[in-house]
Order: structure tokens, then sequence, then C-alpha cells
């Protein structure tokens, strides 16, 4: 791939006069907006995660390409207790600080080092830095006809797009969700628009403010991407992402009218839904031809740690998680089925599974950052139950349920109808990335405010065949501080001027050790 002649800066843990007088010296001039395209594409789009092969008697270890740390803390998993340590990847100790909501979530449970926490910020300030030198750049490059200059737009819309997506990361896990009555003076994340260095103390822009650079890089890329109403591919962004993303945003700023019309945009550009009536009890649900795949960036890292085939899983999806699909669900039997196993474990197949990028194959779909058809549906019907328009509502849910239930009732109304919606979307999003975001907004939603408890647990293995020796619980409150990541530390020491989020430490809420006469006695 050609380097422009200008430098990756901004947020980064190294001093801007670092960067610059690294970088400086090697540089090659921009060509042609196909230039900023490659550099789009491999720098711009969150990469495929795959597996690390460590060697004969290592096991593989993930490369950390996109956000799917998202899906611990959530009540979608729960760890899977077994009689011997089912770490087999590395992930349980890795996502320890996250899936207990620990107050550094880099430090495993005796207070060392076990991740850096600062890795996913540096992932989404590099990629904003991307777009901002092809936003600063893109205007100036020759474009011969019209083709030349809608192709162009396409490369500027893009660019927006992405740049609006991972500002969406950063404010939702670095500052506090969106609340309209205090997000004026809530301190959400730094905002870097410009793809030249300075040298200077950031501060972090108000949740509003992050909230409007957003909105006004997807009205950018809604400008620039009206050529191209359906994607170049499910890896490519096009209008119908805009529009169902743009709605996303508008449901968490609580602005139900614009999240109900670019819902409404999305559906009257195409309104397929993939009938699971019709899907092969053999075939994943969601793969690159799926007639709802809208948008997919990232890979799917999730599976790996709760599906490993003939082997026991560190996690499994969540009981609460199972609860919530019904026996006429078709979902239940196409989104995750039960093995046959004595533990009768429910196995995810919504996506093909991560052990295919162990040979070089990543999932089709991902674990973080997805849009389908099926999210213009309830957009629409959350947004229209929340301004009372129960008609909109209860007609766009059963134009959806048709394709997900067997049997259709949607007899619900008022807080009880919104409440249905949100389990629709806890049954339809799962491991999608969107549940954290959504257990988030639901506490500050002035419609109908919602917070639960979830609880989790932390095993601990040892002995010579590494028992199961006890078990540690924690516990997520209503309404918890922990709904918020603290700036990462490393971040926090080369800007202090960043400053903290009050997340408090995180405490056993009970234990319970295992003696040798708990194990059976042929357990191995």
């Amino acid at each position: 791939m050609k380097k422009i002649s200008y430098i990756l800066c901004g947020l980064l843990l190294a001093s801007c006069s670092d960067f610059l007088e690294e970088y400086s010296q090697d540089k090659s001039q921009v060509t042609g907006y196909e230039d900023l395209d490659e550099l789009l594409i491999g720098d711009g789009y969150l990469t495929p995660g795959y597996f690390i092969d460590q060697g004969t008697y290592n096991y593989p270890t993930p490369t950390e390409t996109n956000f799917w740390f998202i899906n611990f803390m959530t009540d979608e998993l729960q760890e899977n207790v077994d009689e011997y340590d089912p770490d087999w990847f590395g992930v349980r100790s890795t996502m320890f600080g996250y899936h207990t909501w620990q107050q550094l979530v880099g430090r495993d449970l005796h207070g060392r080092n076990a991740h850096d926490d600062s890795e996913m910020w540096t992932l989404a300030y590099e990629r904003v830095n991307t777009c901002n030198m092809i936003l600063a750049a893109i205007d100036q490059q020759p474009a011969a006809d019209e083709e030349a200059m809608r192709e162009r737009n396409r490369v500027k819309g893009e660019a927006a797009f992405l740049r609006g997506v991972y500002y969406y990361f950063l404010v939702n896990l670095y500052g506090k969700p969106y609340a309209p009555s205090t997000a004026e003076t809530t301190p959400g994340v730094p905002l870097k628009l410009t793809e030249y260095v300075e040298d200077v103390e950031f501060a972090r822009a108000s949740v509003a403010a992050v909230y409007r650079q957003i909105v006004n890089d997807l009205d950018m890329a809604e400008t620039c991407l009206q050529a191209y109403p359906d994607n170049k591919s499910p890896y490519r962004a096009g209008l119908r992402a805009v529009y169902i993303f743009r709605s996303r945003v508008a449901l968490y700023m609580q602005d139900w009218e614009t999240a109900k019309a670019y819902a409404q945009k999305a559906i009257d550009l195409n309104a397929t839904l993939l009938d699971l009536a019709t899907v092969s009890p053999d075939a994943f649900p969601f793969s690159r031809e799926c007639p709802e795949l809208v948008f997919s960036m990232g890979g799917n890292m999730t599976t790996a740690a709760i599906l490993l085939g003939d082997y026991y899983t560190t996690y499994k999806l969540s009981d609460e998680l199972c609860a919530l699909y019904s026996q006429d669900d078709l979902r239940r039997g196409c989104y995750f089925t039960y093995d046959d196993s004595e533990d009768n474990l429910p196995t995810l197949r919504k996506v093909d599974n991560t052990f295919a990028g162990m040979l070089g194959r990543p999932a089709e779909m991902s674990d973080c950052f997805v849009l389908r058809n099926s999210e213009a549906y309830l957009n629409l019907a959350e947004a229209a139950a929340c301004l009372n328009d129960e008609g909109t509502a209860k007609t766009t849910l059963t134009r959806f349920l048709a394709n997900r239930m067997a049997t259709v009732d949607v007899s619900a109304t008022g807080d009880d109808l919104i409440s249905f919606i949100r389990d629709e979307r806890a049954r339809e999003f799962c491991l999608e990335g969107q549940r954290w975001f959504d257990l988030r907004r639901y506490t500050v939603c002035e419609r109908l405010p919602w917070s639960k408890t979830i609880e989790h647990v932390f095993s601990l293995y040892g002995g010579t065949w590494g028992e199961w020796t006890s078990t540690y619980h924690y516990r997520l409150e209503p309404n918890d501080a922990a709904y918020t990541l603290d700036i990462p530390e490393e971040v926090r020491q080369q800007q202090p001027s960043i400053g903290s989020n009050p997340r408090p430490a995180r405490p056993v809420i009970t234990s319970e050790d295992i003696t040798d006469e708990d194990y059976e006695d042929d357990w191995y």
C-alpha cells in the first residue's frame, strides 16, 4: 500500500513530536482518489479477526482487531465452570477484567497486568486518523468524468461513515450514556478531526458534542453515497448502512422522530428479511449472501470462546439469554442449538465459527459491528412505540416476527410494548455487539428508564491437572457506574489532561472453594 504525505498522529501512546520525527522522512504523494480508497480498505475498515497458531504445544491466541470484548460484559454469556480449566485460548484470563466489570479491566484477579486495555482506544483513534487524512485530501483529487466523481464521493462518504462509527464506539465505551438533560456537560472523549500533528494536551469533548460530530459525519456520508444505495459488498458501506446506523444513533440520543424516519428510509430502499423457516438445519443463517445483511466490519472472535467442537468451552450462552426464546421462536433452533453432550450446552450457530479463521478464512459476520435489515424494523418499532404511535410499532413488529416466529402475537401496549421490543432486540441481536450499549442507554431512557442486576463468576484452577479450586461471584448493579469504562491507564499517564471516569472497585460478592471430595472419582 502506498504511503501518503500526511502524518498519522493524534491520540496515540507516544508524543506527537516522536511521531513526527519517526515518520516524516517516509512520504510519497497521493496521485488520485484510488490511492485513498486503497488506504481506506487497509487502514480505515476493521480487519477480520484471526487466531494465530503459536506452535504445536501452544494454543492459538486471538489477534485483537475489533471490539469483541463488549459481548463479555453483557448478560449474554456466562463462564462455563468445569472440573478442569477449559481456557484453551487464554480468553478467560484476558476477559476477566471485562467480564467481571473491574475498575482496571487490564488487570487479573491478583491485580497484575494481564491485558493492554489501551488497545481498542488506540485502534479506534488510529482508524479515526486514517479517515481524517482521507477526508482532508479527497476533494483535491482529480476526477475526469461523472463516474470518477461518483467514485471519489463514495470514498469520501465511506470515510465519513467510518469516522462516525469509531466515535460511536469511543463515546459509548468511555463516556456515559447519552441523557438529553445532561449530555452537554457530561465528559465524552477527545475529538480529533484534523489530519496534521497537534502537539497539545487533549481534553474531552462533551457526550453531546461527540454525538453531534457523529451525526455530521453521517450527514456527509448520506450526501456522498446517494449514488450507492446498495453496498459494493457487505464489507463496504453504502447508503442503506448509513440509514440504519443513523437510526441507531438517533435511538441512543432519544430522538425518536429521526430514528423512525431513517429506519423507514432503510426499509423503503430494501425491506427484505430472511425467513428463518426456510433456513436449512445445517446452514448458518448469516453469511455474506444473506439477503438481509447490509454491512459487517471486523471478524467474529466471540465464537471461539463458546464453541470448541468436542472440547469444553470457556464460556457458554447464558441461561438468561436462552430463556428468552420460546418454543415457537424459530431463532431457538436457528441462532443456537443444543449439543448432544451430557452437559447439553447451547451452541451459537448464527454465523460460521472462528475455527475457520485458524485456516485463514474469517467468519462472514462480525460480532462487534453489523447492520441488518432486521435492525431497521426494530429501530422503527421502538421509535414509534416511544412516540405512542402503537399502530406503526405493531404493524412493523408483525412484519418482522412473521420471519422469526411460528406464531405471531403482538398484543402488548404502552410500556409493555416497549419492553417487548427491548426483549426482541436481545433475541435478535445476540452477540452482535449491541446488547451492552442497549443496556447502557436503557438506564437513562426518559420514556421508560430500566436497569437490572447481572451476576458473573470467575473460577480458579490449579493442581496437577488444572483442577477447579474456587469460584468468585461478581455483580453489576442497576445503573452501575461500571457501565462506563475508565480511560485506559496508559492513556491517562501519557495525557493526564484527558482525566478519568469514576469506575468503582468491584468487590467479590461471594466465593466458594472446592475440596477433593467435590470431584467425581472418574472426572479425568
